[in-house]
């Protein structure tokens, strides 16, 4: 943590993961598979769940598609149908392609534009649009992992948890963490929320309890300085929301469409703040993006377009989930086009934002 602290005054404003701490860059890739294990291992020492077998244990340790990016699954839940279900197979179908879909098509355009725009000397107009497709690729790319962990699951007639829920949909950042990652929601709030606060406690105990949970998990999410300021923006952000919904009344809140709106500019700006390296840098990208300079000319179309479709897919339309849930010819021939399509897209290995290494 000295290293953490003495790049918030250095220079150089690299992560203290490049510093020197090759253990803690460890610790941080293996990090998916060592929750389960702790998950398990708790819960089997509070007699919550019993281990019949190695091979039982073995096959939840072991299970590919979680493994690189969660969901973190849980024991108990982890369990094979019954019986099998020929139309599990196409829903696997469905819903993988979706993922792919997700990852290829939107997901890694979108990310490849910000990532030269923000290593660049960009304009205003430039550096927004490339925060916009940052904040929708970071969506897609996650949301598309978890469509694709979710459909290899199935194939193997394992049906794991949702893990992703419309989460641009959430009218305060309470519901937004309700929504997105689920299951790590779940296990920081039971593992760590749940040993600081107590049902009845203070609401000053209630915020400290979220304020070291989000540190925490900003430090999960990547062993930077704008990741510490990530979740500490984050946690902040929810104790806002708990503090106001104590001590206003019903009336005195903001309407839904209100709330979602501030609550969108707030995941928009401190989604930013990981998007370069560096405390410092992130206050040079918030200084260039409003001096306001550009022309309309700079910016690219097709980009604009993923954004558009981004919006549309993300405000509007079905989740996964929904389109799944039954399986009629037009959804199958669709998904079809959409991996077909995806296999073509995918010119370049790619890996995910969430991913373990």
């Amino acid at each position: 943590f000295s290293n953490l602290f003495s790049s918030l005054f250095s220079n150089q404003e690299k992560s203290f993961v490049n510093i020197n701490a090759p253990l803690i860059s460890f610790i941080l890739g293996i990090s998916y598979f060592t929750f389960r294990f702790i998950s398990c291992a708790a819960d089997s020492y509070r007699k919550k769940i019993k281990i019949e077998s190695f091979i039982d244990f073995a096959l939840y340790a072991s299970f590919f598609p979680v493994i690189v990016m969660g969901p973190i699954i849980k024991f108990k839940d982890f369990k094979p149908i019954s019986r099998f279900k020929q139309d599990n197979i196409f829903k696997a179908f469905v819903i993988f392609s979706f993922g792919f879909a997700k990852k290829n098509l939107l997901a890694n355009p979108l990310l490849n534009y910000a990532s030269k725009a923000f290593s660049g000397n960009s304009s205003s107009l430039t550096l927004i649009m490339a925060l916009t497709a940052n904040f929708f690729a970071f969506y897609f790319d996650f949301s598309g992992y978890s469509d694709m962990a979710q459909g290899a699951a199935l194939f193997f007639n394992i049906e794991i948890k949702e893990n992703f829920d419309s989460p641009y949909k959430a009218r305060n950042i309470q519901e937004f963490w309700k929504k997105w990652h689920i299951s790590l929601t779940r296990f920081l709030t039971e593992y760590i929320f749940s040993s600081i606060y107590k049902l009845g406690a203070s609401v000053y105990v209630f915020c400290a309890a979220t304020m070291a949970t989000f540190i925490i998990s900003g430090l999960w999410h990547g062993a930077s300085v704008n990741f510490l300021l990530w979740g500490a923006a984050h946690g902040a952000a929810v104790c806002a929301v708990a503090v106001t919904a104590v001590t206003q009344s019903k009336k005195r809140l903001l309407p839904k469409f209100a709330a979602r709106a501030l609550t969108l500019a707030f995941l928009f700006f401190a989604g930013s703040i990981t998007a370069v390296s560096g405390a410092r840098n992130y206050l040079k990208l918030l200084k260039s993006v409003f001096a306001l300079t550009g022309s309309l000319i700079d910016l690219d179309i097709y980009i604009i377009f993923l954004i558009i479709i981004s919006a549309v897919i993300c405000f509007y339309c079905k989740n996964t989930k929904q389109l799944a849930k039954k399986i009629s010819p037009r959804i199958l021939i669709f998904a079809a086009a959409l991996f077909i399509i995806s296999i073509f897209a995918g010119s370049e290995v790619s890996s995910f934002l969430y991913q373990a290494y």
